[in-house]
């Protein structure tokens, strides 16, 4: 499922924990040293996250970010996005 996630897609997390509408791009797909599960680094438009890219399960640096902006979510609550299926003011307020 993970390797179906393309680096740099558009996703909307779909995670109780999260706003309704949180989006961000895909920075990184696959595993996280210290698991054995796959993982889905996600730069995220607001500083909703927990992390810079770095996971804090090992203190390694998957990927760049702001401060905040990094998250790792399981696969399944990602939801990769066409543009032309997101209305235009949640594409406008992305940019």
């Amino acid at each position: 499922m993970a390797s179906l996630i393309p680096l740099d897609s558009l996703v909307l997390i779909k995670s109780p924990r999260l706003p309704e509408n949180t989006f961000g791009n895909v920075r990184y797909v696959g595993l996280v040293e210290g698991t054995a599960a796959q993982w889905v680094g996600v730069e995220l438009e607001l500083p909703l996250g927990t992390n810079d890219g770095t996971a804090n399960v090992n203190g390694r640096r998957y990927f760049e970010c702001k401060p905040k902006y990094g998250l790792f979510v399981r696969p399944w609550l990602v939801e990769v996005l066409e543009k032309e299926n997101i209305d235009n003011a949640a594409i406008e307020k992305f940019k």
